[in-house]
């Protein structure tokens, strides 16, 4: 009887350790498959740049970025138009520069279909220079405007962003993986710090490919169950953020004021903002500062939300439709005429 719970207890520790050799070559299959082969479009697409982080490549053309026919277009600049755009406004014309993410850049959808570009196509006068990002912050589209926008004559400059990007703020990494620049207020004056931005191409890549990972879910729903995620109001960096986002705003509005031109801020809504309320704090405080210190701020959530449920759900498809974008471009059309177009003519 002993001699056999002793042949039953090996062939269990055998038939254990063979599952264990079992699962531990699958998963290094599973990592070295993804390692070979994981290389998304939307990091090939995007370059190295010392002050941001990313930007687009240049002259890039993607005929079926995001699905057929739904083609990606950079232009020499590396801006999401198909023209070079010269310094000076051509004669009759009204340059908009259009700040952003992925919400602005027009993640999903075709160039001709993001909302800077139907904003274009709304009026002959306009010209719209796209110079938004995926997975910026409010951080880098600043430096880029600072940077690439200042470059070039305009009358209108749309800085449009969420709550993320208020978020995204507070890193030196995008989802914790994608080195980026920080800012930071210093004797009242902002300071860029983390530049040149770290080149840590084979760091970032051996990251993003753990976040694919189906044993780091696991950690990290664990690691969520029994340690609450970060509270961006409640932590300590919520009052930086706010302090530095107001002095982002003000320097925008003066450099703009140079060129006697008009800075819009923009609150732009995402598929969350139809349910929760989690930014409307940030939006009262954000109209409050902005009136007292006479920049246009557009709100776009109370927008969404009195839309129906079904618009709602035509309008987004984790980022926005052609629906959605449209929706955007001609709130923002009807808000640039209230502000006299035609006196803004060169």
């Amino acid at each position: 009887m002993t001699f056999l719970k002793s042949i039953i207890r090996s062939a269990l520790m055998l038939l254990i350790e063979i599952l264990l050799l079992i699962v531990l070559f699958e998963g290094l299959c599973s990592f070295a498959l993804i390692l070979t082969f994981y290389n998304p479009k939307e990091v090939r697409i995007v370059q190295y740049d010392e002050l941001l982080g990313w930007a687009s490549k240049p002259n890039l053309q993607e005929r079926n970025m995001y699905g057929p026919g739904v083609y990606l277009r950079t232009n020499a600049q590396s801006f999401r138009n198909s023209e070079v755009f010269p310094t000076e406004v051509p004669r009759g014309k009204i340059r908009i520069i259009c700040s952003g993410d992925s919400y602005t850049y027009g993640l999903g959808v075709d160039n001709d279909h993001t909302w800077p570009a139907q904003l274009g196509a709304m009026d002959w006068r306009l010209q719209v220079v796209n110079m938004a990002e995926c997975g910026y912050g409010i951080d880098q589209s600043y430096l880029r405007y600072v940077r690439d926008g200042l470059k070039l004559d305009h009358q209108f400059h749309l800085f449009a962003f969420n709550l993320d990007d208020f978020i995204r703020m507070q890193n030196m990494r995008f989802q914790n993986v994608y080195l980026k620049p920080l800012l930071v207020l210093e004797e009242g004056k902002i300071k860029v710090k983390n530049v040149p931005v770290r080149a840590s191409y084979f760091i970032e890549r051996v990251l993003r490919i753990s976040r694919e990972l189906r044993s780091f879910g696991v950690v990290r729903s664990l690691v969520r169950k029994f340690i609450p995620p970060h509270d961006f109001y409640s932590g300590p960096g919520y009052q930086d953020i706010k302090a530095i986002s107001l002095s982002v705003f003000e320097d925008l509005a003066r450099s703009i004021e140079q060129k006697k031109g008009t800075l819009v801020l923009i609150f732009l809504p995402i598929e969350k903002d139809y349910y929760r309320d989690d930014p409307d704090a940030l939006r009262a405080w954000l109209k409050t500062e902005m009136k007292a210190r006479g920049i246009l701020l557009v709100d776009l959530v109370d927008e969404l939300r009195r839309l129906s449920i079904q618009d709602f759900k035509h309008f987004f498809n984790g980022h926005y439709t052609v629906a959605g974008n449209r929706f955007v471009a001609q709130y923002l059309y009807n808000t640039l005429l209230s502000l006299a177009l035609s006196p803004k003519v060169g």
